[in-house]
């Protein structure tokens, strides 16, 4: 299953993300650790997820390669970027798997 690095615009960031697979969506969110991201927390899930899954593996704001932050920015700021980044893909509906932040941001999501 190919693993592809891509870009989008989701709100005022531009967006790094890796996506694998086809079906239903798995939104995978990683830690604030120094230099986390999206591949280095979850790159050894994507094979298995992406069997079965449309697996997306975002870059929060700040990290990897989603530009950093324009303003001192707080959780909601976190938690409205990946809801403009599901909305620039046309993800309506997603399984949530997020790490730390990447947790706090998918409890925070699902609650919408």
């Amino acid at each position: 299953m190919p693993i592809t690095e891509k870009f989008v615009q989701a709100g005022e960031y531009r967006t790094h993300y890796w996506e694998t697979g086809e079906g239903e969506n798995v939104l995978m969110l990683h830690s604030a650790d120094p230099g986390s991201g999206g591949w280095l927390e979850f790159r050894e899930n994507f094979d298995a997820l992406g069997r079965h899954f449309r697996v997306l593996a975002p870059d929060i704001i700040g990290f990897g390669k989603t530009d950093p932050p324009t303003r001192d920015l707080r959780h909601p700021a976190y938690v409205e970027h990946m809801l403009q980044f599901l909305d620039a893909l046309g993800v309506k509906k997603t399984h949530l798997i997020g790490n730390c932040r990447g947790g706090l941001i998918s409890i925070s999501i699902a609650a919408e």
